[in-house]
């Protein structure tokens, strides 16, 4: 996705237009057979959401892996946040520990994570989308549920990112298959990957 991993960061509005457009135009272009099965991890989990309620023709399943909960617009201007994302990047760097129960299982993460933040305009996808893309999660997941898709939500059990209470209000608005991790933190299919791997396997199968 735009402004994450080793994606293109353009200097434009990350809002929900921009991503709805991007993965419609994604699909399109590499003339992927529809409908697809989407999965979508934290952000990438709201992404997913708002895509199959908007754009149900497109989707078959939907997987999501503790996905954001609510996104509310700050209150201080946007260049107050760029301003802090830039002089405090290394707790940036060193806050994607949070995401594991046993961060000292992945050394490499930092260093890896690190990589992206050297690319023009990084600060600036993660504040404009902050600003940008609000999301409700129980708003959307209501939506979700009237497209009738089939849903896997996939939590980790002790996720302090996005805290594992959140899957309870997910599932009182949407229909799922549910599967809780135990000892997994925000990053199930990282740190449980065979078991959450299987389950994928399974209800792609189905």
């Amino acid at each position: 996705m735009y402004g994450r991993g080793f994606s293109d960061r353009p200097y434009v509005t990350y809002d929900k237009q921009l991503y709805m457009n991007q993965l419609s135009e994604l699909i399109s272009k590499l003339h992927i057979k529809t409908p697809v099965s989407l999965a979508g991890i934290s952000f990438g989990g709201e992404v997913t959401t708002d895509f199959a309620c908007l754009h149900p023709e497109l989707v078959n399943k939907v997987i999501l892996i503790d996905p954001g909960y609510k996104n509310e617009k700050p209150t201080v201007p946007q260049f107050v946040t760029i301003f802090e994302e830039a002089i405090t990047a290394d707790d940036r760097a060193m806050g994607q520990l949070s995401d594991f129960k046993y961060p000292q299982n992945h050394p490499q993460w930092v260093s890896k994570y690190k990589v992206q933040m050297k690319y023009k305009n990084f600060r600036w996808a993660i504040a404009s989308t902050r600003y940008n893309y609000l999301y409700n999660g129980l708003k959307s997941s209501a939506c979700l549920n009237t497209r009738n898709k089939p849903v896997l939500l996939i939590w980790g059990k002790e996720d302090h990112t996005v805290p594992f209470k959140y899957s309870d209000s997910i599932r009182s608005v949407l229909k799922t298959d549910f599967f809780p991790v135990p000892d997994a933190a925000h990053l199930p299919s990282i740190e449980k990957a065979d078991t959450v791997n299987a389950k994928i396997v399974s209800f792609l199968r189905r």
